[in-house]
């Protein structure tokens, strides 16, 4: 079964790719790259999210009212600036208050500007929930828990990941506390990423 962010790779083909990386400032081949090493990160923070009763049926709610996989329709809406595809407000409920905190790191440690980062964390955080909500919508019995159950599957296979140089970044700096907030990992931590 295909990964959530090789389902959206697929679903974008070249030209939405292409689409992306023009929104953000880079060439197909960087964003591409950008999308599979950020795309399974922040699907593992939404897998830990999804831990919590509330926060997962929050995020049920949230695909079912505004994420029905149309995105992918509307790919030239995705990368329109002046469009609110909610990705800047999916990425706050994500990562919380730490999101831009996170951005910088993640920026970081991929070699990018930090703006090009964020553009492409926003049009990815939409994405998920659109590929999701297509998911939901094509299946007649996507319930919560079926929700539930991808998320934790997504994050286990993003944490056994060897390859992606963000999922240590994830496993390290992201709330590895677990006290809501990862300033003080990521400031704890930078030295042993960032020399």
């Amino acid at each position: 079964m295909n990964t959530i962010v090789e389902n959206i790779l697929q679903n974008l083909g070249n030209d939405g790719v292409e689409k992306i990386g023009v929104r953000a400032g880079l060439d197909s081949q960087t964003t591409e790259k950008l999308i599979k090493q950020f795309g399974p990160l922040i699907v593992s923070k939404m897998g830990t999210n999804a831990m919590s009763s509330d926060k997962l049926a929050s995020l049920d709610t949230a695909i079912t009212k505004d994420h029905d996989g149309s995105i992918f329709n509307n790919i030239n809406d995705l990368v329109n600036p002046s469009v609110d595809t909610k990705g800047d407000k999916i990425l706050s409920h994500i990562f919380g208050g730490s999101k831009s905190t996170v951005t910088k790191a993640i920026a970081d440690k991929s070699e990018v500007s930090e703006g090009s980062a964020g553009a492409v964390m926003e049009m990815l955080g939409t994405l998920i929930l659109g590929q999701i909500g297509k998911m939901k919508k094509e299946s007649n019995d996507f319930d919560i828990s079926m929700l539930g159950d991808l998320l934790s599957r997504e994050k286990k296979n993003a944490d056994e990941d060897k390859v992606n140089p963000l999922i240590e970044l994830a496993k390290d700096f992201i709330d590895k506390d677990d006290d809501g907030s990862v300033t003080d990992d990521l400031l704890g931590m930078a030295k042993k990423f960032f020399k």
